[in-house]
Order: C-alpha cells, then structure tokens, then sequence
C-alpha cells in the first residue's frame, strides 16, 4: 500500500471540505460518505484521520477558533488607539465591518450542535 506523502495537507483538506459542506448543507445533514465523495477519497483515507463525523466538526471548529484567535492577535497588535476604551471600539469595529467573519456561517454549524451534550462538554473541557 502507498504511503501518503503529504498527510497534513490530506488532513488539511478533509477539513476544508468538511466545513464547506457542514456549512452548506449543515451538520445533522451532512454524511461521511457525502465528504468522502466531494473529497474522491476512500473511506480508509478519511477514518485514517478522523474516527467520526463528531471528530471531523472537533477538529472544524479548532482549526476555526484559531484562526479567529490569530484575527483577534492581529487586531490587538496593530489597532492603535489614544487609550484602551478607544482600542476595544476600534476592534469592534473593525469586526464588524469585516466581510470574512460576517460571511463565516460556521456558526450555524455550532447551534445545531449546542442540544449535544457530549460536544457541550468537550467545548467545555477545550476551553479551560
């Protein structure tokens, strides 16, 4: 059998089609065997990485709030405000505005899983 040469950037795009589809389709209607068709990869490949759909919208939404922590970093540093009243409005602002976080529907993904207790708990458990 053939090693894979690139195993983050299968990782990567597993994820990236993932979210697409959980965001499109949403995540109670969206199958593994609908993300191993879009992807054209084998189910081996994706159970490789991923022992569920559950894990899948783990690793989703990790990779999202990274990302949304590294925006946040950024305007942080580079907002510059007389004081620190001025600088949090500043940010808030510029959240607002932006097109990339208004267009980011993961959220929906998010409140169809608040009713989960175990993706709750994990959320809790991540965030502490």
């Amino acid at each position: 059998m053939a090693r894979n040469k690139y195993p983050e950037q299968t990782l990567d795009l597993i994820l990236t089609v993932s979210t697409q589809m959980f965001t499109e389709k949403g995540y109670e209607k969206t199958s593994i065997q609908d993300i191993i068709d879009e992807l054209g990869m084998s189910k081996g490949a994706i159970y490789h990485h991923f022992k569920s759909k559950e894990d899948i919208l783990s690793a989703v939404m990790e990779k999202e709030l990274g990302r949304a922590e590294e925006m946040f970093m950024e305007l942080i540093q580079n907002t510059h405000a007389p004081d620190a009243r001025q600088k949090l409005i500043s940010i808030l602002e510029n959240i607002i505005v932006d097109p990339g976080i208004q267009s980011n529907s993961i959220d929906q993904v998010l409140s169809t899983q608040i009713k989960n207790p175990q993706f709750v708990l994990g959320g809790i458990r991540k965030g502490f």
